[in-house]
């Protein structure tokens, strides 16, 4: 069998002088490009695409430790807010119940809290299972971080507003209710 150029040749279609300038070329060319070149080149390819596939999961990897360490943090803050500011001397006969997780709860506290309860000025908040009783302001900065921990919080009544379409509204209800 012969080769494609000697075929060429044999039809005309191809002289003998041009055959061996593109021989010679083809040879030039083999002898610049070094052996082996193209598995280097691929073997180079492949290590990038390696590198860049590393680099893209310990960026993931990264991310997520730094949102598990800023909610850490947070929850840090938090439960240093709650000791730092609660109310420690809250304990009482009075109860004030309160719903939490669809289920009514009772604490007993004094009357001056249940009153601070009532207003507005205390709310309940929660933590690890501890209930706490803290200022409204200090509850207020605790719910833009995570409004899970507090539990009631009452807006304050400056002035009652009276609705004038209320049919109830001749019947007031007594501050000492106990539901």
């Amino acid at each position: 069998m012969s080769s494609l150029q000697e075929q060429l040749m044999k039809a005309g279609l191809a002289d003998k002088k041009k055959a061996t300038k593109i021989k010679h070329e083809k040879r030039k060319k083999a002898k610049q490009q070094p052996k082996g070149h193209k598995v280097k080149d691929e073997l180079k390819e492949q290590i990038e695409a390696e590198k860049r596939k590393k680099a893209e999961q310990d960026r993931v990897l990264n991310e997520q430790r730094q949102a598990e360490l800023k909610a850490k943090e947070q929850r840090a803050m938090l439960k240093q807010m709650l000791e730092h500011h609660g109310v420690d001397e809250f304990k009482g006969e009075v109860p004030y119940n309160y719903i939490h997780d669809g289920l009514t709860k009772t604490l007993k506290v004094n009357e001056t809290i249940k009153q601070c309860l009532a207003k507005g000025t205390l709310a309940i908040c929660a933590m690890d299972g501890k209930v706490r009783l803290v200022p409204d302001v200090i509850a207020r900065k605790l719910q833009t971080v995570d409004p899970e921990v507090v539990l009631v919080m009452h807006d304050r009544m400056s002035k009652q507003e009276i609705d004038e379409d209320d049919p109830y509204a001749e019947y007031q209800v007594p501050d000492d209710l106990i539901w």
